[in-house]
């Protein structure tokens, strides 16, 4: 060449991604990435690492966690993600010494009514199926019976009563 050009470069570049979701069924979590390194954290802790928690399946009660919020860390050799968090409680919640509410229909067009067996001051929570809180208005019936609204997107939902011993109730309601 006249200007002294002699060779020509390549260059090649590649574009690692991970897949940050993750699958619960309201106990237990999974990342959808495999093959990587997974490092389970508790987001109602400051994110702090579950300690042994290094697998693609979590399940908070094996390693003596809270019911609560937890996001896992995907590791590959040229990068890492952090999930967003879910919600996760496991089955042994205290038990409920009153006799249990009544959730119902389930699944819903939307409206749900709760009876309660007993009176008693009750809080009610509701959450999404990502674990994040919902601020849904309650109408009162009588001091046994309420109803509220589900979201107007279907999908799982979930519900958690607090009596005066706090104790807890929780129950997933399906919105059509």
């Amino acid at each position: 060449d006249q200007y002294g050009c002699d060779s020509i470069e390549e260059f090649f570049i590649y574009v690692d991604s991970l897949d940050r979701s993750v699958i619960t069924n309201g106990f237990t979590a999974s990342a959808q990435q495999s093959n990587v390194q997974y490092q389970w954290i508790n987001c109602d802790n400051g994110n702090q690492m579950v300690v042994g928690a290094t697998s693609q399946n979590f399940d908070p009660s094996l390693f003596n966690q809270p019911n609560g919020n937890y996001a896992v860390i995907i590791s590959s050799i040229n990068c890492s993600s952090t999930s967003d968090c879910v919600f996760l409680q496991n089955i042994g919640l205290p038990q409920w010494s009153l006799s249990p509410p009544q959730a119902y229909p389930n699944p819903s067009d939307g409206m749900i009514n709760i009876h309660f067996g007993e009176e008693d001051q009750y809080r009610l929570e509701f959450y999404d199926s990502q674990g994040r809180p919902l601020t849904l208005s309650i109408d009162g019936d009588g001091p046994l019976k309420r109803r509220f609204h589900l979201p107007e997107i279907p999908g799982i939902y979930y519900l958690r009563i607090h009596n005066s011993a706090d104790e807890v109730w929780q129950t997933a309601l399906i919105r059509r």
